[in-house]
């Protein structure tokens, strides 16, 4: 029989991450945060939705319990889950599963540590398709109801600084772990696999990686590469990631064609986190070119810093996150990101000036190394971990 202080000790040492609406490989929840627990704890297990399975990738389980047209069944499904992993952790990753912070809470003794990945009543405001003053009022409620659930809290682990000072108030602890990139997957030595050099092999790529919709700048891009390969021969435009919503993906399509740049520009499907460095490794220019949205003015783009990791020069919109990395660090250019021909001609002078463009991409690759790197958030929340660990005790 298994004595009361033996169980104790195999749930202390237990961590279930649980999301709503993120790949349970995502790059923050999987690549960077499990894996980093994982080194601690012995067993880690991501809850996530999706067709019901279960996997173990490495040593990480991953369960996704089944999505439910209705809200609350699916809240139901994710509660019976994660009480069923007997953890000592809860590190929940999106204000959806808040009220299972407050139900685990009430009913058990764990910890819960809420992540916050994104100034979430700020993409209310911009992203919202209803009327301007709904979509604020939204937005305000939502902001006073994420902040009195973020209370059921231990923890609550932000992405940027802006959001490290919006949860101040709050009495939980507030740790900022920045969305840093792991140095040992994105580094300026990395060798894409034979087969995609030589699909690219005579190619000069221009890229951009992320998710690819409506309020990305992505048809301002087209038009500037149009503009760019006037000047420069076999460019090539690299569109590659999530597609939001089939009609976008046939604007973009009819936008190529009637541009006449669907010889230049390959929109390419999302790929797995650990294959995005082999993209990357390929092409001369980064861009992060994002609109002037009061959204992208608060978070700090991964994409920007993957760049700068794999020593590729940058195009940057003078937007303050962007602005923040690439002044700092010298790796790039920042421009209008409303002006497709200043757009243009950023690309165009990296291109023209091959040993520039080098140093600025080797200056982005140094800071990120010494500063803009996963392993000093791993420490960050190893730390969070820890502490709370010893508060149980």
């Amino acid at each position: 029989m298994v004595c009361e202080e033996t169980v104790k000790a195999m749930v202390s040492e237990k961590v279930c991450l649980v999301t709503w609406g993120h790949d349970p490989l995502d790059d923050r929840i999987f690549f960077k945060e499990a894996l980093s627990l994982g080194k601690v704890y012995p067993r880690v297990t991501i809850l996530a939705t999706g067709p019901r399975k279960i996997q173990h990738v490495g040593e990480i389980k991953v369960v996704s319990v089944g999505r439910s047209r209705l809200f609350p069944w699916t809240m139901w499904r994710l509660c019976m889950a994660a009480r069923g992993e007997r953890a000592h952790f809860y590190h929940l990753h999106e204000p959806q599963l808040l009220p299972l912070a407050l139900f685990f809470r009430l009913l058990y003794r764990v910890k819960i540590i809420y992540d916050v990945h994104e100034h979430l009543p700020e993409m209310i405001r911009d992203f919202s398709t209803r009327p301007r003053k709904v979509a604020a009022l939204l937005a305000a409620i939502f902001s006073q109801v994420d902040i009195s659930l973020a209370r059921c809290a231990d923890a609550v682990l932000v992405t940027t600084g802006l959001l490290e000072s919006r949860y101040a108030r709050i009495d939980s602890r507030v740790v900022a772990i920045y969305n840093y990139p792991r140095t040992d997957l994105f580094d300026g030595t990395h060798k894409p696999p034979e087969a995609l050099r030589r699909r690219y092999a005579s190619s000069r790529i221009v890229l951009y990686h992320g998710q690819i919709g409506r309020m990305r700048n992505i048809p301002l891009l087209i038009e500037a590469v149009k503009v760019v390969a006037q000047r420069i021969k076999d460019l090539k435009l690299l569109l590659m990631g999530p597609v939001y919503g089939n009609s976008y993906r046939a604007q973009l399509l009819k936008l190529m064609r009637d541009k006449h740049v669907h010889e230049l520009v390959e929109l390419l499907d999302p790929v797995p986190h650990q294959q995005v460095p082999d993209y990357i490794a390929l092409s001369q220019v980064g861009l992060v070119v994002l609109p002037p949205l009061s959204v992208f003015t608060k978070n700090i783009p991964i994409k920007l810093l993957e760049y700068m990791a794999c020593a590729v020069p940058v195009v940057g919109g003078r937007l303050p996150p962007i602005e923040r990395f690439v002044r700092a660090a010298n790796c790039g250019i920042l421009v209008d990101p409303t002006d497709s021909k200043e757009i243009a001609e950023a690309i165009v002078r990296l291109l023209e000036h091959p040993q520039e463009a080098k140093a600025m991409g080797l200056r982005g690759q140094r800071a990120v190394q010494v500063e803009y790197n996963w392993s000093r958030m791993e420490s960050r929340l190893l730390a969070v971990y820890r502490e709370l660990k010893e508060d149980s005790c």
